[in-house]
């Protein structure tokens, strides 16, 4: 059975529960101001699984071609932890933003990072998931700094699996 968050820290990374967070905005998208607040709560939608029909809601229509519900409600990655690097809208159009970040994961036992630039859409006051860009970014080796920004070695932080 899938854990659906609640009663626990939110795994967005913000330290308040998870029914205080981005819950909210999974039970109502309306509630996301800005992209980072979509930004994590669709992170915390695919780290807990089960939310597949909120994570294709938040998909902008026309990116929705190759989804399903059912694929996006199964947890297939394990995720460890969201890293937010800067999250901005277009002074020129309010409607559109991004958000780059960095979360970790890991694949069969293989810690693995997806660092996206990810663009943003707001219609009728709802902001949707448009696309991303993903940057090639390495996994450390074991002791060097943890890519997250912790200051912990790699091995004891997102490397830890």
């Amino acid at each position: 059975m899938t854990d659906n968050g609640v009663g626990k820290r939110c795994p967005c990374g913000s330290k308040q529960f998870f029914e205080q967070c981005c819950q909210l905005v999974i039970d109502d998208p309306r509630g996301a101001a800005v992209p980072e607040q979509l930004m994590r709560a669709r992170y915390s939608a695919y780290a807990l699984g089960s939310y597949g029909q909120f994570l294709y809601d938040s998909w902008h229509e026309t990116a929705r071609a190759s989804l399903s519900v059912a694929a996006l409600d199964t947890l297939g990655n394990q995720w460890h932890r969201l890293r937010l690097l800067q999250s901005d809208t277009d002074a020129g159009n309010p409607d559109r933003g991004w958000v780059t970040f960095m979360a970790f994961f890991t694949v069969d036992g293989q810690p693995e990072v997806m660092h996206e630039r990810s663009e943003f859409l707001r219609e009728q006051g709802v902001w949707y998931y448009a696309s991303g860009v993903q940057f090639d970014t390495q996994i450390p080796s074991r002791k060097s700094p943890c890519l997250c920004g912790s200051g912990k070695p790699f091995k004891r932080c997102c490397g830890d699996v």
